[in-house]
């Protein structure tokens, strides 16, 4: 299984108060305190809303939301930070990128008027149409206008896309078929390297198979014929609540939900749910959480300490509690302005050296890495804008 599942202000300080520094030997502690600090963290703004984020071997991209004027694709190199558009602000010529994704050499697009396509590097335009898209209404098409994609998944041997939609779409990038077509998601879902979707629903993980192909004629694409269902109903009880996402872990061959104030996980060997880790106080819950082989991080609905943090994988340990992600880094130059701190987040995502993405609004990053940000060498410590000039 595949495991599922970033503004330059230079420190001004007056000449007189840093002569006073350098006369002081006990004013240097701080400054080494605080640099070491920083190590932890980077802050990056944008000036676009970002939908999607994901990377290959050298770079992690940020796609600009479908519904912005801008949509573009950028590129972050991995080890230098540097960042670089992929894809230019659109322009009338140009499709619009609805969602995309990367499945770790190749990046996928599904686009507005065209369908999805597997992206040459180039040119959103004259890349390799997979599956077109027809009008709506029209059952002869697997894709047509309305039915506009959030984000995609892709099997650990990169031959199967997911597309979260509605419905949401499997497709053999391979034979360029549609293997399955399944109701819209909750936001857990992954695709297997036989083609298979799990989706969270309702009470359970649901098991769509690939049935070969859904032909394009037929009247009611959604076939639901072998569907299987694992409830973990016995573990949370009745939930109708609304779900934080789905984790998965190839080494263990296992996924992990965070459910109310349990964390689940589901074996695949096995096809069985078990309680991973809960929470002594049953009103405190689990929110969005991100999972790393170095680092689990979690949100919670604990007011003092809304967030939690182990150390690798290792669940039987009680987490670290934190009250604030305290960066040390300034959005602005203005000498009053006090560094910012991280008290919410709209999404994590772990990347593959480890750095922590939180995204704390449609347009700003923090990067969070508790061991020292790997690779992103112009980033560490600063506050970093990429904005279209």
């Amino acid at each position: 299984m595949k495991k599922l599942t970033i503004l330059l202000i230079a420190a001004l300080v007056p000449m007189m108060a840093f002569a006073q520094a350098k006369r002081k030997p006990a004013a240097g502690k701080p400054a080494t305190a605080a640099k070491a600090a920083n190590n932890k963290f980077a802050i990056v703004l944008f000036d676009e809303w970002i939908q999607n984020v994901y990377e290959d071997a050298g770079n992690i991209y940020f796609q600009g939301t479908q519904y912005g004027d801008l949509n573009t694709l950028r590129a972050a190199d991995k080890q230098t930070g540097a960042f670089r558009f992929v894809v230019p602000k659109k322009k009338s010529d140009r499709s619009k990128i609805i969602c995309s994704g990367c499945d770790g050499t190749n990046i996928y697009m599904q686009l507005e008027a065209k369908g999805i396509v597997r992206f040459n590097g180039t040119d959103v335009n004259t890349s390799e149409v997979l599956v077109p898209e027809g009008p709506n209404g029209q059952e002869t098409y697997y894709i047509w206008p309305a039915n506009r994609g959030e984000a995609m998944s892709f099997s650990p041997n990169a031959r199967f896309l997911a597309m979260k939609a509605d419905p949401c779409i499997v497709l053999d990038t391979q034979t360029k078929k549609v293997v399955r077509m399944v109701r819209r998601t909750e936001e857990g879902y992954l695709v297997t390297d036989n083609g298979d979707f799990y989706a969270i629903r309702e009470n359970g993980l649901w098991k769509y198979p690939n049935n070969g192909g859904v032909h394009p004629s037929e009247f009611n694409k959604l076939n639901e014929k072998g569907i299987e269902t694992f409830s973990f109903q016995k573990l949370t009880g009745s939930y109708y609540g609304e779900y934080h996402g789905m984790y998965s872990d190839a080494v263990q061959q296992a996924v992990y939900l965070p459910v109310k104030n349990k964390l689940l996980k589901f074996t695949f060997g096995i096809q069985q749910w078990s309680e991973a880790y809960a929470f002594d106080d049953e009103g405190k819950e689990f929110g969005r959480m991100a999972f790393c082989p170095q680092h689990i991080f979690a949100c919670t609905s604990d007011y003092a300490k809304p967030f939690c943090e182990w150390a690798g994988m290792n669940l039987t340990t009680q987490p670290k509690t934190i009250d604030k992600l305290k960066t040390g880094i300034k959005l602005g130059t203005s000498p009053y302005e006090p560094p910012f701190d991280v008290t919410l987040m709209k999404s994590l995502y772990y990347d593959t050296q480890s750095n922590l993405w939180i995204q704390v609004s449609d347009k700003q990053f923090v990067v969070y890495n508790p061991d020292g940000i790997k690779g992103l060498s112009s980033l560490i410590g600063k506050c970093t804008k990429h904005e279209i000039q």
